[in-house]
């Protein structure tokens, strides 16, 4: 999943946000931050769920909250990787964050 990521980060056009600009902006506004990491983490699930994939496996109770101290803190134990584009940056946090193994997945959907 994570050379997926990587192939689709160096292929991307033009993104609003790289990790640099994102960590700026949820120091601004942390409410913010959690619908931008709220939307991604859906949209990582459902992107990879259409492919037949599955990239993270959180469990029931992950907030958002915690999903974005997840980001943040992948933001500022990386920041080499922060001129990447944003949702490569999340999607690299949450997938090592939340991997999915046969403890954590559930059973028909992930195998």
């Amino acid at each position: 999943m994570i050379g997926l990521l990587m192939l689709a980060e160096a292929t991307v056009g033009h993104m609003f946000l790289n990790g640099n600009a994102l960590l700026a902006r949820c120091d601004q506004n942390r409410e913010a931050c959690e619908m931008y990491v709220a939307g991604n983490f859906d949209q990582l699930q459902l992107t990879t769920a259409a492919m037949g994939r599955i990239a993270i496996c959180p469990s029931k109770d992950v907030t958002m909250a915690q999903a974005t101290d997840v980001v943040l803190k992948y933001l500022a134990d990386h920041p080499d990787s922060r001129d990447k584009v944003a949702p490569f940056l999340v999607s690299m946090a949450l997938v090592q964050a939340f991997p999915c193994t046969k403890r954590r997945c559930v059973k028909g959907i992930n195998g």
